[in-house]
């Protein structure tokens, strides 16, 4: 997929999930066994760095991410789009 949902709640974490996506959750309003089913999962945004690439997609760098063999990890990279809000 060369999408990446980033998400708190584990009905987000199951939609991204059911469409295809990667997903990222974050440990702001349910407890770790609520997320376990996301990809990887960090304590807080401020783990999360994106880097805008040349080629027009972001890349994904989690530190403290679970799921991860080291303290840093590349999620990958996503096409940057803009939609209306």
């Amino acid at each position: 997929s060369q999408c990446l949902v980033i998400e708190d709640s584990p009905a987000g974490i199951r939609a991204g999930k059911s469409a295809g996506c990667h997903t990222l959750a974050v440990l702001s309003s349910h407890p770790l066994d609520a997320l376990l089913e996301a990809d990887w999962i960090v304590p807080s945004l401020a783990h999360v760095l994106a880097i805008p690439a040349p080629d027009g997609t972001l890349a994904i760098h989690c530190s403290h991410a679970r799921r991860s063999p080291s303290t840093l990890s590349t999620l990958g990279s996503y096409p940057v789009s803009s939609r209306p809000s």
